[in-house]
């Protein structure tokens, strides 16, 4: 029979050993969010030129060889539900500010990038779920680079507008009707 303190140290064991499992693999390079966008998004206040930003990083991973040249890479931006599944119809959700004609492009002498968009759907419409932005570091081409893990932004949830304070009573409760007497 196992006493309590092997099985603690198994378990420490198990944990540990799932820890480095999870740990991604050594990159040459890494891209990371510095800024997150706000938790909450009103999209029908301030038009059309009220944004969010999120700005993001790369740097040289443990596996970068001294001297690397400037190489200039394309950043990728899709839209996800916080629970990880791609937004299918992300073209009419999610609006990208800047010219679409221009690529997005970082590199290590200019390492940071910063996006500013707008999303257009509701939450609410889409059973609730909070929007995140996975960014992914590409070629010119479009293809993925190898060994760079994409990165997520943190999630919004998008609301159409405030609830104006004069819809609830001084107490904080909904006042709705008034009360006969």
């Amino acid at each position: 029979m196992a006493t309590r303190s092997s099985k603690r140290s198994k378990r420490g064991a198990v944990a540990a050993a799932a820890v480095v499992a999870a740990s991604p693999p050594t990159a040459s390079l890494v891209l990371k969010v510095v800024t997150n966008p706000e938790s909450e998004f009103f999209k029908d206040e301030g038009g059309k030129s009220n944004h969010l930003t999120c700005t993001i990083l790369l740097a040289k991973g443990s596996a970068a060889p001294a001297a690397m040249g400037d190489e200039k890479y394309v950043v990728g931006v899709k839209l996800y539900f916080e629970s990880g599944v791609e937004v299918t119809d992300a073209s009419e959700c999610l609006s990208v500010h800047g010219n679409p004609f221009e690529k997005r492009t970082i590199s290590l002498l200019s390492p940071s990038y910063t996006v500013s968009f707008r999303l257009e759907k509701v939450s609410r419409r889409k059973d609730g779920q909070r929007f995140k932005l996975r960014f992914t570091l590409q070629d010119s081409e479009g293809a993925a680079i190898d060994g760079v893990e994409p990165v997520d932004s943190g999630c919004v949830n998008v609301l159409s507008k405030r609830k104006p304070a004069a819809r609830r009573g001084k107490d904080g409760s909904s006042s709705g009707r008034k009360q006969a007497s």
